[in-house]
């Protein structure tokens, strides 16, 4: 009756109420009851506590909690295993005495875990058609493409495949993870962010003019035919954009997972297998004959839709670049001084025999581009105001 009336249920065992003692799990099964601080309190006390503690007396580079921090990254970084940073704790321990070190790798990742940082893994599909998750979550085969869930053995030398499973440690490997972060997604957790997301749907406009992508037809005409996704207010249109993977750009992580565009080569492995074709190449059109073939298709709404986010990126990139003479990226090259010097203009920049060319006015010195680079390794923005600048930088 005690038990209904507060709420609460005791642990299984726990025959005898007087014997109950308030742990660090009082939270979770005694919610009415308990007075304690909360859990997020205890945890914020501990990192305060660990932050402020030198790692051993008379150090004051490291606390406990920053060098664990960096030992942990490495750890991560490095895919070192649990039982070789247990034997690096231990040989740390033995060596430095007075050093505020976790005995166990367990122990480190519980201080780690009051961080905020850990993620949880997710099962995907190998071509990012689904996540096994909810209803999907112990099926074996994508639902769309049916692609294997577990990466699958080939012969030696060969990328057939065998469709057996790779196993470790007895268990099949998976053939794609996301990581999702708890704390990241969805973006509308921010209240300035959720004012935001929520603009196209409660604002009013009702002149006329077109001061958003949702005042033109494109964006009602979408409205109109996916009703259901209207009735959301928090839904989000975005741009679907291919990217092409370069020589430093894998592009095999993603991290919008999204139905298959369903083209007829996409899944057709018999021709498309990695061999040379040596037939001839199609007929060519004449524009008359392409012509005819569009006759019956019908122009966009939006026929011209820059992406205002790469645009910039890209101007950017070539401006910054150009500034701090960078080898690889620069727009001031050599192929560019030879087009000044085949147009006959600015023949003070034009290179000579071997190559060479004078330095153009607009071009750091070693000592500015080291004030340029500290000063956005130290640039502080209000909150969504930009990206965080600092971390692209490296002096």
């Amino acid at each position: 009756m005690v038990n209904e009336a507060f709420n609460f249920t005791l642990q299984h065992g726990s025959e005898d109420t007087t014997a109950i003692e308030h742990g660090e799990d009082d939270e979770d099964v005694l919610p009415y009851l308990y007075k304690g601080p909360s859990r997020a309190t205890r945890n914020f006390n501990d990192l305060r506590s660990d932050g402020e503690q030198e790692l051993y007396p008379g150090c004051s580079k490291y606390s406990k909690l920053s060098f664990l921090v960096k030992l942990y990254h490495i750890k991560c970084i490095c895919g070192v295993s649990d039982k070789a940073m247990t034997m690096i704790l231990d040989l740390l321990l033995d060596a430095f005495k007075q050093a505020k070190l976790p005995k166990t790798v367990y122990e480190a990742r519980k201080t780690i875990k009051k961080l905020g940082i850990e993620y949880t893994k997710i099962d995907a599909c190998s071509n990012d058609c689904m996540l096994y998750q909810g209803d999907d979550e112990n099926l074996t085969r994508c639902k769309q493409c049916g692609s294997s869930r577990w990466k699958q053995k080939t012969k030696k030398g060969s990328i057939v495949r065998l469709n057996v499973p790779m196993k470790r440690i007895g268990k099949p490997i998976v053939a794609k993870t996301l990581r999702r972060h708890p704390h990241l997604p969805p973006t509308y957790h921010r209240y300035k962010t959720s004012t935001d997301i929520l603009w196209h749907k409660e604002a009013c406009n009702n002149d006329g003019l077109l001061r958003h992508p949702r005042d033109a037809e494109a964006w009602k005409k979408f409205d109109t035919k996916y009703t259901n996704f209207l009735k959301d207010p928090r839904n989000t249109y975005f741009i679907l954009s291919t990217l092409i993977p370069g020589p430093k750009m894998p592009g095999n992580d993603i991290d919008v997972y999204l139905q298959p565009l369903g083209h007829k080569y996409k899944l057709d492995w018999n021709r498309f297998d990695g061999q040379v074709e040596g037939r001839d190449p199609p007929k060519k059109l004449s524009g008359t004959d392409v012509l005819r073939q569009q006759s019956n298709v019908h122009d966009q709404m939006l026929r011209h839709n820059l992406d205002v986010m790469h645009v910039e990126k890209n101007v950017r990139d070539n401006v910054v670049f150009t500034i701090l003479n960078d080898s690889d990226k620069s727009k001031d090259n050599l192929k560019a001084r030879r087009d000044l010097q085949c147009m006959g203009i600015r023949p003070e920049l034009w290179p000579d025999e071997g190559g060479k060319y004078p330095s153009a006015v607009f071009v750091m010195s070693n000592s500015q581009r080291d004030v340029f680079l500290k000063t956005l390794q130290n640039v502080i923005f209000p909150d969504g105001y930009s990206s965080n600048v600092a971390r692209c930088v490296d002096l």
